[in-house]
């Protein structure tokens, strides 16, 4: 940032013309305002749908604690449920394990693959 301001601006990219990528500077502004736009717009929209997933998380969860059939379809679900889930934390913690002490050097110490 000192560079440019004492006049330094070998940094900056120039405008190279007949190329296929080369924008003009008013087009890299007008990119770089879009570009902007577009996140605020996608954090808005993933705003909105967090607040629906949550929203609608809580309604069923307010069902089935709040209800007598809702209590006994939450112990059916989690009988149906419970096996899968305990079934991929099983194998998410052997993967762990796997790479620790099978594949790390010094048992998961230093961040090196032990290819031998």
């Amino acid at each position: 940032m000192l560079a440019v301001y004492r006049g330094d601006h070998s940094l900056i990219p120039s405008v190279i013309e007949n190329t296929t990528f080369s924008f003009s500077p008013a087009m890299r502004v007008v990119s770089a305002s879009r570009y902007m736009g577009f996140q605020v717009a996608y954090m808005i929209w993933g705003f909105f749908i967090q607040f629906l997933v949550i929203l609608i998380g809580v309604a069923f969860l307010g069902y089935f604690l709040g209800s007598d059939d809702g209590r006994k379809g939450l112990w059916q679900l989690l009988k149906y449920l419970g096996p899968i889930t305990l079934f991929a934390l099983l194998v998410t913690l052997g993967q762990y394990l796997m790479a620790r002490f099978a594949f790390l050097q010094d048992h998961g110490k230093v961040f090196a693959l032990d290819n031998r």
